[in-house]
């Protein structure tokens, strides 16, 4: 067994031995009170109500932390390359949270993503896009791609990607490359690929 695993194990037991306790005490507890056993369930009703907000206030903020660093990334890009950020899509991406940002004006594309390599933030010419588009990704998502022309000889072109969840974002992400890239960009409606 994996030291994960073993963790992930250990965790359960202990977990099933709390509820386990608990539960013995709460049938003491009504034995000998049926109020205070009451007040033992509406207790833990209230502390478990605690524990979930805390948990939802906590994933949001931290959501609200990684969209942020994306943004500050694109933010940074763009000032190294004297660029104005005309549109930002947030979503997920390879490895977590994902952002591309277009500078029309300086008719730049920049990619950022979490990751702990050096490549995090891609900074990109629009000439160097062979091909963006927007299409169902699954369920809710859309997908927010470009297609980068391989730098080297090599025929396998780069794809950056963002999944969003609104289709106004997906139908914004076309209209904000279209004056741009012509028809090089376009909203595709299947998730195979089929306009």
């Amino acid at each position: 067994m994996r030291r994960g695993q073993a963790g992930a194990l250990f965790e359960q037991l202990f977990a099933f031995a709390v509820v386990a306790v608990y539960c013995v005490l709460l049938a003491v507890t009504f034995r000998q009170s049926l109020v205070t056993g009451f007040v033992m369930i509406g207790l833990t009703i209230v502390f478990g109500l605690l524990i979930f907000a805390f948990a939802w206030f906590r994933e949001r903020r931290e959501k609200r932390r990684r969209e942020q660093g994306c943004r500050d990334d694109i933010a940074r890009a763009a000032a190294e390359h004297n660029a104005a950020i005309e549109a930002v899509f947030i979503g997920r991406g390879e490895g977590g949270y994902a952002a591309f940002g277009v500078a029309g004006a300086a008719r730049k594309l920049i990619h950022a993503r979490e990751s702990y390599e050096k490549d995090r933030v891609r900074v990109l010419d629009f000439d160097q896009l062979s091909a963006a588009f927007a299409r169902p990704d699954g369920g809710e998502r859309f997908r927010l791609e470009a297609r980068v022309r391989p730098a080297d000889k090599s025929p396998q072109r780069a794809a950056l990607f963002v999944a969003v969840l609104q289709r106004d974002e997906a139908e914004r992400w076309v209209q904000v490359l279209q004056p741009h890239l012509g028809d090089k960009v376009r909203f595709v409606e299947t998730a195979d690929g089929s306009a």
